[in-house]
């Protein structure tokens, strides 16, 4: 049966919509299953079946394109969301209650400020009459004066300090919400890569041989490592602003993404480092040369794609550096016209129809792309984990210590399916 598209998931919410790209990717495996030789492990399938391959595949880009896209409104929402909620928190300056409990005030006699005083004084309305502009003497009642004391001298006014916190500027760690992942028990994550595809497939006459192919297998694994840091703090810090604990908790936990990030990116595999894209083996590389970033990194695309390195993928993502982005962003025609837009307008963040990550986790003048989705998964023995103790005499300095790990791997599947654009 032809496949049919149906534009009803742009109708979608945010959640359904993910269930949604999730139910589409499990009836694409559901053909590759059920068109595999149980016996080989080769696939079977007639024209038909290849072309709805074909159709649920661009279906499936187009979906996943528009996912992304609420992901990044949702993004916006959720932040937003808590700055109102921060700003309508703020701690109320003084209560509406009357002083007196509702009672009448007691009256008294009102106090003159020092003018009204002057222009009352007899001194003052003689003169007037008189319509003389001169200096007089005058007795000011109800005033006495003394040596003024400043602050110099005196003490500046009370001025409790407020609760707000302006965090150290840093970066998001983003490049993790590309990458699917799954949970382990594992203690190493082993798994098999295809090493050898030699296809023979050829023409025979009536009673000739067939060339005979080769596919040959290879383990690989991949060691489940850590990744923590810890915090010291005062039992008598605590006490103080213990509503701040709670930030302390989320900074230990950027703190713990951006390192994940940065080993994604660039960690050698040298236990107890991760292995990141930036050193996965069989990785693609386009020099920029004389092109431009944008012409060198459609070159990139198209060795992913299966032109020299054989990739033979469709990427999904750029990572580039700020300073990077910035020059391809701000690209001129001849006339001055900038490429991506006009300066008035947030302008795409895409290159090549592609989705661009901009961080500084990636080290500047060298771009990486590939299918981050199909080809890379992040394994994780458990989830980021807060443990507050106490070590050595921290217990008679009233200290404790505040430890955030997380136990992960990453495994690329597919080193080619990966690529560099150098010396941007």
């Amino acid at each position: 049966m032809a496949f049919e598209k149906n534009d009803n998931y742009k109708n979608l919410g945010f959640p359904q919509l993910g269930e949604y790209v999730a139910k589409q990717r499990e009836e694409l495996k559901g053909i590759f299953d059920a068109h595999t030789d149980s016996g080989n492990g080769q696939y079977r399938m007639n024209e038909e079946v290849i072309k709805e391959i074909r159709e649920r595949n661009d279906f499936l880009g187009e979906v996943t394109k528009h996912w992304e896209g609420m992901r990044e409104v949702d993004s916006i929402f959720q932040k937003n969301r808590e700055e109102l909620t921060r700003l309508n928190t703020e701690p109320v300056k003084s209560m509406p209650f009357s002083p007196n409990n509702g009672t009448k005030p007691e009256t008294k006699a009102e106090a003159k400020s020092l003018g009204e005083l002057f222009i009352n004084s007899d001194e003052y309305k003689q003169n007037r009459v008189n319509g003389i502009n001169a200096r007089f003497g005058w007795d000011v009642k109800g005033y006495e004066f003394k040596t003024t004391m400043t602050t110099a001298a005196g003490f500046a006014p009370a001025n409790d300090r407020t609760d707000i916190v302006s965090p150290y500027p840093t970066r998001t760690p983003m490049l993790q919400d590309y990458i699917p992942s799954i949970t382990t028990d594992l203690d190493t994550v082993k798994y098999m890569e295809e090493t050898t595809f030699t296809n023979n497939a050829a023409e025979a006459a009536e009673n000739a041989a067939l060339a005979e192919s080769a596919i040959a297998y290879t383990e690989r694994s991949q060691p489940v490592e850590l990744v923590g840091t810890f915090l010291p703090v005062t039992e008598q810090q605590l006490e103080i602003a213990e509503a701040i604990r709670g930030t302390i908790d989320q900074r230990l936990l950027l703190m713990l993404a951006q390192r994940e990030e940065s080993q994604m990116i660039a960690g050698n595999g040298s236990t107890p480092n991760l292995r990141g894209f930036l050193n996965a083996s069989n990785l693609q590389t386009q020099a920029k040369g004389s092109d431009s970033v944008p012409t060198a990194a459609y070159k990139l695309i198209t060795k992913l794609r299966g032109g020299a390195g054989a990739g033979f993928v469709e990427p999904n993502l750029f990572i580039f550096h700020p300073n990077d982005w910035q020059d391809i962003r701000t690209l001129q025609d001849a006339n001055g016209n900038y490429i991506w837009g006009s300066p008035a307008e947030a302008g795409p963040e895409r290159l090549w129809g592609k989705a661009v990550l901009v961080t500084t986790a990636i080290t500047e003048n060298t771009g990486l792309a590939g299918d981050f989705q199909m080809y890379s998964t992040i394994w994780r023995k458990r989830g980021a984990r807060i443990d507050v103790g106490m070590q050595n005499d921290d217990f008679v300095k009233n200290k404790l210590t505040l430890k955030v790990t997380s136990r992960l791997a990453l495994v690329i599947y597919r080193g080619s399916a990966y690529g560099t654009v150098t010396s941007i």
